[in-house]
């Protein structure tokens, strides 16, 4: 077999699977390509395909679970004490009546941090119970299956988490870029 021919097939795969939804796409891909070319050509390009699909679905979640535990987390956690102690220190040199006043949105956004690190942290050790699951998988299509119905959800689950508390913590602290400053960058 040709190279070329190989690869710009593959390229031709790509973007019609680009426009489709992943699972819908493999079932479309069977069906036109078993109409269009051979088994054996036919089953050397599905596996390509759905051996990078697993492949960047495992690093992405990797990724994702990186950031979450070494940079999301610890920096929510940061601004949630910096929060913690304000509330501690109006408590302290305000009337009663007035601090409950005062603090309360200070108070709603330490529980809503708190909520959202738990469901980011739970997600991503979910998360990874699952990769494990699929790791185990021996055929490689049911493996990206796999990948595609159960880890990915947690994927969008655990952003999900991490885009609310990009807008809680404070710009200052914050260890990435924010959606909003990528979009105006020059």
């Amino acid at each position: 077999m040709d190279n070329n021919y190989f690869y710009e097939e593959i390229d031709q795969i790509y973007e019609f699977i680009s426009n489709v939804e992943y699972n819908k796409s493999i079932h479309e891909l069977e069906i036109l390509m078993k109409k269009d070319i051979n088994e054996y050509k036919f089953n050397k390009l599905l596996n390509y395909f759905i051996k990078n699909n697993k492949y960047s679905k495992k690093i992405e979640s990797r990724t994702l679970g990186d950031l979450v535990k070494n940079h999301i987390v610890p920096t929510s956690i940061r601004y949630q004490s910096t929060l913690s102690e304000n509330v501690n220190r109006l408590k302290k040199v305000l009337e009663k009546d007035v601090y409950e006043k005062v603090s309360k949105e200070q108070i709603q956004m330490i529980v809503e941090i708190s909520q959202l690190v738990s469901d980011a942290l739970n997600g991503v050790n979910e998360m990874i119970e699952a990769r494990k699951v699929a790791n185990k998988i021996e055929n490689l299509r049911k493996k990206s299956l796999a990948y595609c119905d159960k880890v990915k959800p947690y994927l969008e689950k655990i952003r999900y988490s991490v885009d609310k508390l990009e807008l809680l913590v404070d710009n200052e602290i914050w260890p990435l870029a924010k959606y909003r400053e990528i979009l105006y960058i020059r």
